[in-house]
């Protein structure tokens, strides 16, 4: 990863991804390095020769090899969604290494993901305020997600 903060879009090209809103909160917080994952081919070229500098698109990775890799060497961990109701593995991934999250601001992913996580409207403004609170944020954002994976863990195991 670059020097800097640097955030992880868990992406995977979907529908309902905002992908183009996250694309255009980058090239709002040019300081902030963005890593972008899916496979490359669900879009065309043209899509990738717009990004802004400050995106890296890092194609599909293997889940226990450089995946995994990104996800511990973020600052905090991206995963959206436009569809309600929709369970982000991505952000339970956040939770698992320990990483704040930001997530769409749906009534159902507030209840899923309870602490270290900010949430954000699908807009290019929404992405870009919550990257900037969790770089405010991010030593108490990294102790909630910290207690909240432990609290979790407990209530799983019950």
């Amino acid at each position: 990863m670059e020097p800097g903060f640097n955030v992880l879009f868990v992406c995977t090209f979907a529908s309902d991804e905002p992908v183009e809103a996250v694309l255009e909160a980058a090239r709002q917080l040019p300081e902030v390095h963005f890593y972008v994952t899916g496979d490359r081919r669900k879009k065309p070229a043209s899509f990738f020769e717009t990004a802004p500098p400050n995106v890296i698109f890092t194609g599909f990775l293997d889940p226990n090899g450089r995946y995994l890799g990104l996800l511990r060497a973020a600052d905090a961990v991206v995963v959206l969604t436009t569809r309600d109701h929709t369970l982000q593995l991505g952000g339970c991934e956040a939770v698992a290494v320990g990483k704040p999250l930001i997530t769409s601001d749906w009534l159902y992913l507030r209840q899923v993901f309870r602490g270290g996580a900010v949430f954000a409207a699908n807009t290019a403004e929404g992405i870009r305020d919550a990257v900037i609170e969790t770089r405010a944020r991010h030593t108490e954002l990294s102790e909630a997600i910290a207690t909240f994976r432990q609290e979790s863990r407990l209530e799983w195991n019950d």
